[in-house]
C-alpha cells in the first residue's frame, strides 16, 4: 500500500491503479473466465464420463468382473488427479492462461490423432 506524497503529509493511502480492472467490462471478463474454467473442467471429466458406459462390455471382453475393472478406472482417476496438481504448479510457473491454452491444444490434438488412427485401421 503506497501513501500519497504531496506538499502536505497525508495518512490516506493512494489509489492502487496497477491492479485495477479496466472500466466497463468487468462483468464480461468474469463471464469469460467462468466459461473458460467450465470448459477446462468439462474436458477433464469427459474421459471419465465416456468410460463409464463401456465398463460392462470391457468386463465381458476381458473376462473380469465389473468391480475389478472399476479398480482400474479408479487408479486412472487417481493418477490423473495427481497430474492435475503438477499441472497446477506448472501453470503457476508459466502462466495460467498460456498453460490452459497449451493443455487444451494438446488434448484436442491427442483426441483427433486417436480418431484418425482408429479410422485408418
Amino acid at each position: 500500500m503506497r501513501l500519497a506524497v504531496d506538499s502536505h503529509v497525508s495518512s490516506q493511502p493512494a489509489p492502487d491503479t496497477a491492479n485495477a480492472a479496466p472500466p466497463g467490462n468487468g462483468e464480461q471478463r468474469l463471464w469469460a473466465v467462468l466459461l473458460a474454467a467450465s470448459m477446462a473442467v468439462f474436458a477433464v471429466q469427459l474421459d471419465f464420463f465416456a468410460v463409464q458406459p463401456a465398463i460392462p462390455d470391457m468386463a465381458k471382453d476381458l473376462d473380469v468382473s465389473a468391480s475389478d475393472l472399476q479398480w482400474v478406472i479408479s487408479g486412472y482417476m487417481l493418477s490423473e488427479a495427481a497430474f492435475l496438481i503438477v499441472a497446477g504448479r506448472l501453470a503457476d510457473i508459466f502462466g495460467r492462461r498460456q498453460f490452459l491454452i497449451a493443455a487444451l491444444l494438446v488434448a484436442v490434438f491427442g483426441r483427433e490423432s486417436d480418431e484418425a488412427a482408429r479410422h485408418a485401421s
